[in-house]
């Protein structure tokens, strides 16, 4: 009798350590993000931004949304930029593992790119972690959208140096988002990461970024 019991202690034991594990998984699924049930943005999303394939529009003939002041870069000028972006988004760090590591092989590339207009540079001031403190954030897009057979739009941010990307504030707009569209938008006081793909545009993401973590709000 006694060894029965001991058993059934050790299995309902071994049940609720499963059940904790996989309470913690449902919380900290996809990079640590956090669903919220309720949410009025993505009502009003749906109501004023309007997603196609490869862009996005924002109704701006009434508020809430707005979107930043991109500046378009010059792609050859800031080769050393697109050679580090292009390590993140293809090694996920800036372990610099040779991906057109040679200085002419860069060139080369990025002239390619811009011969056949194939990638695009802007940036932009946002306080895109939320935290009252504006970052330069640039927006990188790679081939063309749904024509090249690699392609996609990223958001990077800048260290304070300005020549160098913040692989930390980068990364949790990186997470389990590559080749898709991105997006960034200001909302009520704060700023909305918007990622999709163009499969799929009655599914969109949206992201706030706080305290080094990000808020699944759709």
């Amino acid at each position: 009798m006694k060894r029965l019991r001991n058993r059934f202690m050790i299995q309902s034991i071994g049940l609720l350590v499963c059940l904790l594990v996989g309470l913690v998984a449902d919380v900290w699924a996809d990079g640590g993000e956090k669903s919220t049930a309720s949410c009025p943005v993505c009502d009003a999303f749906r109501d004023k931004v309007t997603l196609e394939a490869c862009e996005s529009s924002v109704d701006a003939t009434t508020r809430p949304f707005r979107t930043p002041e991109w500046e378009p870069q010059d792609l050859m000028a800031s080769k050393d930029l697109i050679w580090q972006l292009e390590n993140i988004a293809w090694y996920g760090d800036l372990g610099f593992r040779s991906k057109r590591g040679d200085p002419k092989e860069l060139e080369a590339y990025i002239q390619q790119k811009i011969d056949f207009d194939q990638g695009h540079l802007w940036a932009a001031t946002v306080d895109i972690d939320n935290d009252g403190i504006p970052e330069k954030v640039l927006k990188y897009v790679d081939g063309k959208c749904q024509y090249t057979t690699f392609w996609g739009t990223a958001l990077f941010v800048l260290d304070d140096s300005g020549t160098r990307i913040d692989v930390a504030k980068t990364k949790p707009i990186r997470e389990g988002y590559q080749f898709a569209n991105y997006e960034v938008l200001f909302y009520q006081g704060y700023t909305l990461v918007v990622v999709w793909a163009p499969d799929e545009l009655d599914k969109p993401t949206l992201l706030r970024l706080k305290d080094g973590r990000k808020e699944r709000l759709q």
